[in-house]
Formats: structure tokens, sequence, C-alpha cells
């Protein structure tokens, strides 16, 4: 839930260090650091307008510098929360909204990617109908008036019985990373395994660790053409 996030030459991240370089760790804050010609700036905390006395983790900024980030705090619907913050001045964030029962619900949604220009958000929810598995992928495309439509599951093509989260779609908006940990079909198998067999397969992916996997997003072109339908 830490994962840093690149834009425009800033970079976001979340981090339990110390403000001010004194005292004990505490909950982690969002902080952001800049390309400069002679390397990266010393990291500057977003400060008590967007950082809280509780955790706020995984921030996502689309171009025009809205902070998206999720936490748990005494504000939020129901478990864990996405929020958003509009930049009011450099280095400078405006008071949290929460982004509202459109996308939050009474169980837990966090780590979010948000489209370059807003145009959908993908998070992990466990609140969003029955789903595949512990927490499933979900993408809400925003709708002409601006507000967020009902969230889409983004179906087995992605999601599994186990966990994912942690999305996350390449420049070129081709790609979507996301972790999961899915486990290798072997292990469901009947053949007897030898015990380098087990050696072998507790070596690879796919093994319930937290693996990193790629897909083609196409797919979710067919979710933005159905977006006002109620789906699993």
């Amino acid at each position: 839930m830490t994962a840093p996030i690149l834009i425009a030459k800033l970079v976001f991240f979340s981090s339990n260090r110390l403000v001010d370089g004194e005292g004990e760790a505490k909950d982690f804050d969002l902080w952001v650091t800049a390309k400069e010609v002679s390397g990266w700036s010393s990291p500057v905390n977003l400060g008590p307008q967007v950082n809280s006395a509780y955790n706020e983790f995984y921030p996502s900024v689309s171009e025009d510098m809205t902070l998206y980030f999720c936490s748990k705090n005494d504000r939020c619907i129901g478990g864990e929360d996405l929020w958003y913050s509009e930049q009011i001045a450099p280095y400078q964030w405006g008071t949290p909204q929460n982004m509202g029962d459109s996308i939050n619900t009474q169980s837990d949604e966090y780590n979010a990617f948000v489209h370059p220009l807003g145009e959908y958000i993908i998070f992990t929810s466990h609140g969003w109908g029955k789903g595949y598995g512990s927490g499933d992928l979900w993408v809400s495309f925003r709708k002409d008036d601006q507000t967020w439509a009902r969230p889409q599951n983004l179906g087995e093509i992605v999601n599994t019985p186990n966990f994912e989260y942690s999305p996350s779609i390449s420049a070129d908006g081709q790609l979507l990373f996301f972790t999961s940990n899915k486990l290798n079909s072997q292990f469901d198998g009947h053949t007897r395994l030898e015990f380098s067999d087990i050696m072998n397969m507790m070596m690879q992916s796919q093994n319930g660790n937290q693996d990193i996997y790629c897909i083609r997003t196409d797919f979710l072109n067919d979710l933005r053409n159905k977006k006002n339908q109620i789906t699993q």
C-alpha cells in the first residue's frame, strides 16, 4: 500500500518517516518529491491539510493534480475508504473529500489507480457485490455529469478466488498491472507429486505469494460501454 506514483516529474508516496527527524515513527503520511537537474529533491510531507492522525496510503494523481488515496479514519463510510484532494497551490492540496457511496461501501475500498484524465478509477473492494474471492479489482467510469458510475467487477479475466490489488496502468494505457496471490492450478491437481516436484513448484510464481501480473486493457472498453448496468 506504499507504492509510489510518478507524474509530471513528481513522485508521491506513503511513509511513516519522521517529519522533523526527531521522536518516534507514527502513522503513514503522504509525501512528494520532485525530479531536479541534480537529482531528487528532499521529500515534502503534504501536511495536516491532507495527512491525519490515521494512515494515508497508495496515492494516485490525475493530470490536473487531483490526489486520490485510501485511508481508514473517523470520517469513513465503512472500513477503509477512497478519498480525493484537489491541488490549491504548488505542493499544497486541499481538505480531502470522501468519494462517497458511489465508490465506498460499508466494507473496505483501497489501493486505487485513477486514469490520467480522470476517466475511470480502478480499486480493490470487499463491499461491491459477491465478487470472485477475498478482494477483487473493480472499475468505475466517470459519467458525463462528472459523477461516478456504479463500479463494475473486472471479471475472471483478472480476478480469482484469491486476492487482487494494487492496480496500475502503463503510460500508453495498453497494460494493466496488478498484484495477486492466486495459486497455480498445479497445486489443485490429482497427480502424485514427488518431493522435487513440490520444491520446484514452491520456487515458481502463483504459489500463493504476492506476484505481479499484467494484462492488456482492451477489455476495459467493453466495461465502459455497459457502465450503467448493474453487474456482479
